[in-house]
């Protein structure tokens, strides 16, 4: 429970419950402490025992059926409502909303996305909260650092809502989920820039990130294993710090080619290499995570991975339809295409 003394007990104690009801210690329809087990658990008065139970009522995380004790309150009638929850704001995050967005519309069900900042508390909680609501489906790119909640979706009862994880690295058959082949990207990546130079690849990675970010160390650790077994000639140089990096940088790192995690820092390598007169792709190549409406319209247009999100919404949406006569778990890997544009 909260330590912090400057807080009163009872709410330290509606902060607890709330917190294992969240993070599905009680379930929908399990019996939580009485009034007088709170008492003695938690040494507190009657009074205050009482006034927990009130709030937690107040809140609609708890009813109290007389004669019998005070419930989880069981998950409300299904609307047809869509949630996206993502851990940041992005231009890949952007396209994925609008493809789901589409999806849902095409279906007549509303729609609705949140931030959590890649906060992992702030995810469980608005999952939590979300299928108590009785969305029809609740579709999450997780905390990037997935280690935190994967014993959270293990543990989740969904009831008749359709969870399912997307855009992730967390696999198990307890969950949906629609994923990219993320090792397939980097190699067609590295495959492409091995083809048009015999010089080191440079990974440009997030400059400020809040967290862990295990989806960009898995895009790392396997760029690292695909340059050295096509050819043990090419390092890996990381930044992230993409303002630095500019023609002496290139030179200084015998830089042939460079892929970006995202596409600002595609759009300002480029412009940057082209102001000081860089022959692009001749000289060094460059490639984006990512074919967002940035890599298109920039000139010269970047080549960019597809993440193919509008196969991914439709994987995503098929789950959804067949809810309601299947009951099995579904698992979807997206193949990425490089789309080679002018740099």
């Amino acid at each position: 429970m909260n330590t912090n003394h400057y807080q009163p007990i009872y709410k330290r104690l509606i902060a607890y419950y709330q917190h294992r009801i969240q993070e599905c210690d009680y379930q929908p329809g399990d019996k939580i402490d009485s009034i007088n087990r709170l008492m003695s658990r938690h040494n507190v008065s009657r009074d205050t025992a009482k006034l927990v139970l009130k709030k937690l009522n107040e809140m609609g995380l708890v009813e109290t059926i007389t004669g019998r004790g005070t419930f989880v309150t069981p998950q409300a009638t299904i609307k047809k409502e869509w949630a996206v929850i993502i851990p940041f704001y992005s231009s890949n995050m952007e396209h994925l909303l609008n493809v789901l967005h589409h999806e849902a519309k095409i279906r007549n069900c509303q729609f609705t996305y949140y931030l959590h900042y890649n906060n992992y508390q702030e995810e469980i909680r608005l999952v939590s909260s979300l299928i108590h609501e009785g969305f029809e489906s609740v579709i999450i790119v997780p905390n990037y650092d997935e280690s935190v909640t994967t014993d959270f979706y293990s543990k989740l009862i969904t009831g008749s809502t359709t969870l399912i994880l997307v855009d992730n690295t967390m696999t198990s058959s307890t969950n949906n989920y629609v994923i990219q082949s993320y090792e397939l990207g980097v190699k067609r990546a590295v495959e492409y820039l091995q083809r048009q130079q015999n010089k080191n690849i440079l990974f440009v990675k997030n400059e400020i990130w809040q967290g862990k970010n295990l989806l960009e160390e898995y895009i790392e650790t396997s760029l690292f294993a695909y340059a050295s077994e096509k050819n043990q000639a090419t390092k890996i140089i990381t930044t992230s710090n993409a303002s630095a990096v500019d023609l002496a940088f290139c030179n200084k790192h015998n830089i042939g080619g460079i892929i970006c995690y995202n596409d600002i820092n595609s759009a300002i390598i480029a412009g940057k290499l082209i102001e000081q007169k860089v022959a692009i792709p001749e000289q060094i190549s460059i490639v984006n995570y990512g074919n967002t409406k940035l890599t298109q319209y920039f000139t010269p247009p970047i080549t960019a991975i597809d993440c193919k999100y509008e196969l991914l919404a439709k994987k995503a949406s098929d789950i959804i339809d067949k809810k309601e006569i299947s009951s099995i778990n579904e698992q979807h890997v997206i193949q990425p295409d490089l789309i080679i544009r002018k740099t």
